[in-house]
C-alpha cells in the first residue's frame, strides 16, 4: 500500500474548499478493512496498471456534510 499527500482544491454547486488529500494505491481500504458508510471505497481496478488511474474520491463524512450537506443523491455513486 502506498499514499501520497497533496493540496487538493473540492469544487461544487455553490461551494469550494481546499484540503489535503491522500493519494492512495487501488485496494488500500480493502488493506486496512475500512468500509464506506455510502457507496464504495477505491478498488484495485481504478488503477490500471501501466495506465493512468480512473478520477475516484472517497469523501470523510465531514467533508460530505460540509460540501453536499449530507444528501446521499447529491453525490456521484457506482
Amino acid at each position: 500500500m502506498a499514499t501520497d499527500v497533496h493540496q487538493v482544491l473540492m469544487t461544487g454547486d455553490t461551494r469550494t474548499e481546499s484540503f489535503y488529500g491522500v493519494f492512495l494505491t487501488g485496494g488500500a481500504f480493502n488493506f486496512i478493512g475500512v468500509k464506506p458508510l455510502l457507496g464504495c471505497t477505491i478498488q484495485p481496478y481504478d488503477i490500471p496498471t501501466g495506465g493512468k488511474p480512473d478520477a475516484v474520491v472517497v469523501l470523510t463524512y465531514g467533508l460530505w456534510h460540509r460540501m453536499f450537506d449530507g444528501d446521499p443523491t447529491s453525490s456521484a455513486k457506482r
